[in-house]
């Protein structure tokens, strides 16, 4: 199984938005990765959310840039 160069790196900080083509329902969230799950092939990331605790698997497109 090949694996993609990924966007971020593990400790990065990022921007989790759940929905970000929603007006209504886009809701910022601080958060770091914790690891890039190179082999999982649903999921590119494992983050820790900032403002509330949780800890999720994620895609990329899930995730921006920390401003």
């Amino acid at each position: 199984m090949e694996t993609k160069e990924r966007k971020y790196s593990q400790d990065e900080w990022v921007r989790y938005i759940l929905w970000p083509d929603s007006k209504l329902l886009r809701k910022e969230r601080r958060a770091i990765i914790l690891e890039v799950l190179e082999n999982d092939p649903h999921y590119h990331y494992k983050i820790y959310i900032d403002a509330t605790g949780d800890v999720k698997k994620v895609r990329e497109t899930k995730l921006f840039p920390a401003e």
